[in-house]
């Protein structure tokens, strides 16, 4: 036997390692994408319901669907005129209006109103509710690269969008959102990772907000000093992502060069269109900017947001100075809070008349405050010590009793949510259509300009109401026909506003309380009415019966009448007969009144005469089917209701009544 066949055999080595491949487990690693899906889809479930709230309560709130007032006048009127062709050629006013800020509104509310069937006013309102969203996708996303939990930053985004003074400002019409926006943008980026080309974003951002409204100058030093000491390093809280220290120096220049180039081609594009002749709507643009500018080119001192948020919310209010205060025990979120006090220092002084704008700058600073104090209550409930201790327990009791109190208050106030379906501008400018012949001028409140004017047959002007003095329009007040107000209208108005006020008269008004639209019609004379000394009982009771069938003809909406035409229908000066015959005739017709002339030698006031210049849309005389229906009509009259004269003249058929100055239609 040889020494081979005594050997062991040969040892198969790594059996075991072989065999135990096939009893343990694999791991199994997930894909890339699918694991920063879970990472990030979870924290992003907390903003879906913020929101779908601020979708909801803005589109629905009444205040989403008011008239502008106030500066926002000026901001949607300005928005309009400045984005039509040629309307910023010749504009004289950029530095002392934000027209920036009304370009970026203007384009916006273009795009989005597609068509006649959507006014000017909501696709206003719809340009509001994207910038409101927009801000409260921005906010959560600021807060998470803070370091702030999904929780905290879902709930801090819902309040800065539902709470009741957020739906009160988000939903004025004005260049402030569109600045925030901006300034949230610089914000994302300066708590992003830094290079040279964000960089120059930041600064162009800035400048963008800056030349949206330049109330936005109150935020750029917290900005700023983030932007320049990126190695200061806070709390989980409030810290800005990014690596080792660097240099102050390349971030600061870098958005200093960005900031300039958005500010110099803003300049020579402003020096560009205002070089050439301007057009009808860049005058149109020009003053509006003038009438912007003389009210609010001077600095003022007041507490007008305040005062504002104080009737709207002061709950919200509470908790945000609350929520700053506790907050800036925190050394890294002391910019934020030193500016959140810059803010409300401006909000006093100069821009103390502004009721939205310093707010609409302060409510992503207060809810920043409010989620850094959620995530330091939710780390403190997790200390033992903190819950047993009295400071811990009645800091816990307060918090809870706060929230359920702003939660009763806020849902409450929430509860007269209404869709618009039937609105008083809308109402108001179908009447306008129907009711104002071609040609006729109409003046009317600059919030409501650009919606009256968009697509209307009648010549239509725009006047802004100023309190204790005259009153600018686009057009003469002389030359108006229909005036169109809202709330006090010109109630405070002086000079050619007050004397065309008192010249009118209300024919028509859709509404009630300040959401009021009323239609005035303008006489060519002063309103007069006789003293009862001077006039008999049957007179008295003549004039009454002129009234009350003159409103009533005044409202048919067959009836086509000029405006001091309607104002005399509507003054009880137009004789009763008249009124009885033409309403009639507009039972089977449509019928266009030229005029109710007066008679030559009559002294009695009443007019008796009427001109009928169209019928079913055919002129008189110059179809003669019309004139023949017309002329058959007024011959057929009789007994009380004849006529004492039929004429036919160029400008219509024109029938005469004997004077009976006591006439009374029988009942």
């Amino acid at each position: 036997m040889t020494a081979l066949s005594h050997a062991e055999p040969p040892v198969v080595r790594g059996r075991r390692r072989e065999s135990s491949r096939h009893r343990t487990s694999r791991t199994v690693g997930l894909p890339g994408w699918f694991a920063w899906l879970l990472r990030s889809g979870t924290p992003l479930v907390s903003l879906l319901p913020a929101v779908v709230a601020v979708v909801l309560v803005q589109s629905l709130s009444p205040a989403a669907q008011r008239l502008p007032a106030g500066g926002a006048r000026f901001a949607l009127a300005g928005a309009w005129a400045t984005t039509a062709p040629g309307g910023v050629v010749g504009y004289r006013h950029w530095f002392t209006t934000p027209v920036i800020g009304w370009l970026q509104l203007g384009a916006l509310d273009r795009a989005l109103l597609g068509g006649t069937a959507q006014s000017v006013l909501a696709a206003a309102h719809g340009v509001m509710l994207l910038l409101t969203l927009a801000g409260v996708v921005l906010l959560w996303f600021v807060l998470r690269r803070a370091g702030a939990s999904g929780l905290a930053a879902g709930a801090a985004s819902a309040t800065f969008g539902v709470v009741p003074i957020a739906v009160a400002v988000h939903t004025v019409v004005g260049p402030a959102a569109v600045a925030l926006v901006w300034l949230l943008v610089s914000a994302l980026l300066v708590l992003g990772r830094r290079g040279p080309v964000a960089a120059v974003a930041i600064g162009a951002s800035a400048g963008g907000a800056v030349l949206s409204d330049p109330l936005a100058l109150a935020v750029l030093p917290a900005l700023a000093w983030v932007l320049v000491a990126p190695a200061v390093r806070g709390p989980r809280t409030l810290r800005a992502v990014g690596g080792a220290p660097r240099s102050a120096a390349r971030p600061a220049i870098g958005a200093g060069l960005g900031f300039a180039v958005v500010i110099l081609v803003a300049a020579v594009v402003a020096v560009a269109l205002a070089a050439p002749e301007p057009g009808a709507a860049a005058r149109t643009a020009d003053a509006i900017g003038a009438a912007a500018a003389a009210q609010t080119s001077f600095p003022v001192a007041g507490a007008a947001s305040l005062v504002a948020w104080l009737r709207t919310d002061p709950l919200s209010l509470l908790i945000g100075v609350v929520a700053v205060i506790l907050a800036a025990r925190s050394r890294s979120f002391v910019p934020v809070a030193a500016v959140a006090a810059l803010v409300a220092l401006v909000a006093v002084w100069p821009d103390g008349a502004d009721v939205a704008g310093p707010v609409v700058l302060l409510l992503p600073l207060l809810t920043f405050a409010t989620a850094l104090v959620i995530d330091r209550a939710v780390v403190a409930l997790g200390r033992p010590r903190f819950l047993v201790s009295a400071i811990g327990s009645g800091w816990l009791m307060a918090v809870v009793a706060l929230l359920v109190v702003a939660s009763v208050v806020w849902i409450d106030s929430l509860g007269s949510l209404q869709t618009g379906a039937h609105q008083p501008l809308g109402r108001a400018e179908r009447w306008i259509d129907t009711g104002v012949q071609p040609g006729q001028v109409v003046l009317v409140d600059l919030g409501l300009w650009p919606d009256v004017a968009h697509g209307a047959r009648a010549t239509v002007g725009w006047y802004a109401a100023a309190e204790g003095r005259p009153a600018p329009s686009s057009r003469p007040w002389s030359s108006a026909d229909y005036l169109v107000t809202t709330g006090d209208g010109l109630s405070a108005s002086t000079g050619a506003a007050e004397q065309t006020l008192a010249r009118s008269l209300e024919v028509a008004r859709f509404g009630s309380g300040s959401a009021a639209v009323e239609i005035r019609a303008v006489r060519s004379t002063a309103l007069s009415a006789p003293s009862p000394a001077q006039s008999t009982p049957a007179e008295r009771r003549a004039a009454a019966a002129r009234r009350q069938t003159g409103a009533e003809l005044a409202t048919n909406p067959r009836l086509t009448v000029g405006g001091a035409d309607r104002a005399l229908l509507q003054g009880g000066d137009v004789d009763s007969r008249v009124s009885i015959v033409l309403g009639q005739l507009l039972a089977v017709h449509r019928i266009t009144v030229g005029g109710f002339p007066a008679v030559r030698g009559d002294s009695g006031g009443v007019r008796r005469q009427v001109l009928i210049s169209a019928i079913d849309g055919h002129p008189v005389p110059n179809d003669p089917d019309a004139t023949g229906t017309i002329l058959r009509y007024l011959s057929a009259l009789r007994g009380q209701y004849s006529t004492s004269a039929i004429d036919a003249t160029d400008a219509g058929v024109l029938a005469t009544f004997a004077p009976d100055p006591t006439f009374v239609p029988p009942s």
